[in-house]
C-alpha cells in the first residue's frame, strides 16, 4: 500500500513538473525573460525562494526559444527578449540560431552578434560590435543591460571607460539587478583609484538598496581583498568602511575577518590589526568567528614589537577549542612568534651555516597548513628572515 502511495505521488509530481515545462515552452520569449528578469529582481532583493524559480527557468528556455514559432521572431520584443536573455549570462545557443537562420530582425542583427560573442567569450569580437552602440537609446528592457555589458567589456583594458559605462547602467536600470551588478563592479574598480568619497556614496547605495542581495556575501569578500591590497585606502581604512555600520553585525564581522586575512598576507600588519580589532569587537563571545578573530589580532602582532603579547595571547587560546583551520592559524603564528623572541641567539648561532636553517626547510614545516595560512605564513616567515639578515650586517 505503501509503495502505491510512493509511486502515485511520484507521478503526480513529475506530471505537475511536466505540465509546467510545457507551459514555459508555450509562452512567448517576451513573456519568459520576464519571469526570468523577476526572479533576478527577488534575488537581487534577497528572496531565498526566487533562486529555485531561476533554476526551473534557465533550464526551460533554451527549449523553449529553440521550439517558438518562426512568427514570434517578427515581433521585436521577442528579438530583444532573447538578446536581453544572452546578454543576462543565458545560454547563446538559441540566439546564434536565430541569426544563422535570418530571423532576427536587421535593426537588432549587430546587437545580437555582439550578445553571442560576448556570451561565448569573444571578447575582441563583442567589443567591436557592442562599445559603439548609445545604450541610452535603445529600449528601456535592453539600455541598461547593454550599458553593464559594455562596462564588462572595458574593465580590462580601459577601467575608468569601464566606469563611466557602470555609472550610465545604474542610471539607466535604477532599483534592477543591472544597477546591482553595476554598483559591485564599479566599487570593485573604484577600490585601484583614489576617489574615496565616490565608492563611500555607491557603498551607502548598495547597503539601502541591496542588503540582502543574494551576491553580496561574495562580493564583500572581493571587497575586503580589494581594500586590502590598496595602499590609499588602507591608509584611510576608518572612513573607507564608515558605510559598512549599516550592516547587520555578522556581516560586518565577515567583512572585518577577510580584510584582516587578507592583510597579513600583504604584510600589511597593522591594517590587519585593525581590520581584526573590529572583527573580534563583532563577534558573540565564545563563538568560533570570536576565537578565529582573536588569532588574527594576535597573527597581527607577530611581526611587531609586540610580539611577546602575540605570543602570549596565542599561548592563552586552547587549541581544543579551536577547528582545524582557526588551529593551524594559530599554531603558525605562535611558531613565528617564539622564533622571533629566540632571535638574538639565533643570530648568533647562524654564524655557522649549519645552524641555520633555510627558508625552505621552515616552509616545510609548515607544510600542514591550510592554503590561505599558508600564504601569509610565508610572508612572515620572509620577513623574519629579512630582520635576522639585517641583525648579521
Amino acid at each position: 500500500m505503501i509503495g502505491r502511495l510512493i509511486a502515485l505521488l511520484a507521478y503526480v509530481v513529475f506530471a505537475l513538473t511536466s505540465a509546467g515545462f510545457a507551459q514555459d515552452r508555450d509562452e512567448e520569449p517576451v513573456k519568459l525573460m520576464r519571469r526570468l528578469h523577476q526572479a533576478y529582481e527577488a534575488m537581487a532583493r534577497g528572496d531565498a525562494g526566487a533562486r529555485l524559480e531561476h533554476e526551473q527557468l534557465l533550464v526551460a528556455i533554451p527549449a523553449a526559444l529553440a521550439n517558438a514559432e518562426r512568427r514570434l521572431w517578427r515581433e521585436p520584443q521577442n528579438a530583444r527578449a532573447v538578446i536581453s536573455y544572452v546578454l543576462s549570462g543565458g545560454e547563446p545557443k538559441a540566439l546564434r540560431d536565430l541569426l544563422a537562420a535570418g530571423l532576427i530582425p536587421e535593426q537588432f542583427r549587430r546587437l545580437a552578434e555582439g550578445a553571442v560573442a560576448y556570451a561565448e567569450g569573444r571578447e575582441h569580437e563583442a567589443a567591436s560590435r557592442l562599445l559603439d552602440i548609445e545604450a541610452r537609446t535603445l529600449d528601456p528592457e535592453l539600455s541598461g543591460a547593454v550599458a553593464l555589458v559594455q562596462g564588462v567589456i572595458s574593465t580590462r583594458t580601459a577601467p575608468e571607460k569601464a566606469i563611466r559605462f557602470f555609472d550610465q547602467a545604474r542610471l539607466l536600470a535604477p532599483g534592477t539587478v543591472v544597477e546591482e551588478a553595476a554598483l559591485r563592479r564599479e566599487m570593485l574598480l573604484l577600490t585601484a583609484g583614489s576617489d574615496i568619497d565616490k565608492l563611500k556614496l555607491l557603498l551607502q547605495r548598495y547597503i539601502q538598496q541591496y542588503p540582502r542581495s543574494y551576491y553580496a556575501d561574495t562580493f564583500w569578500q572581493q571587497l575586503a581583498k580589494e581594500i586590502a591590497n590598496s595602499e590609499v585606502l588602507s591608509a584611510r581604512i576608518s572612513e573607507v568602511t564608515e558605510p559598512l555600520q549599516q550592516l547587520d553585525e555578522r556581516k560586518q564581522q565577515q567583512f572585518f575577518s577577510v580584510l584582516a586575512e587578507e592583510a597579513i598576507t600583504r604584510n600589511k600588519f597593522p591594517l590587519a590589526g585593525v581590520a581584526a580589532k573590529h572583527a573580534t569587537a563583532l563577534a558573540i563571545v565564545g563563538s568560533r568567528e570570536e576565537r578565529r578573530a582573536r588569532i588574527l589580532q594576535a597573527a597581527a602582532l607577530v611581526i611587531t614589537e609586540e610580539f611577546d603579547q602575540a605570543a602570549s595571547d596565542l599561548g592563552a587560546i586552547s587549541a581544543g577549542d579551536l577547528d582545524h583551520d582557526a588551529k593551524v592559524l594559530r599554531n603558525a603564528a605562535l611558531s613565528v612568534a617564539r622564533q622571533i623572541r629566540r632571535m638574538p641567539d639565533h643570530v648568533m648561532a647562524s654564524r655557522d651555516p649549519s645552524a641555520e636553517r633555510s627558508s625552505s626547510e621552515r616552509a616545510r614545516q609548515l607544510s600542514s597548513i591550510g592554503q590561505q595560512s599558508m600564504e601569509w605564513a610565508r610572508e612572515v616567515l620572509a620577513k623574519v628572515d629579512a630582520m635576522i639578515q639585517e641583525d648579521m650586517k
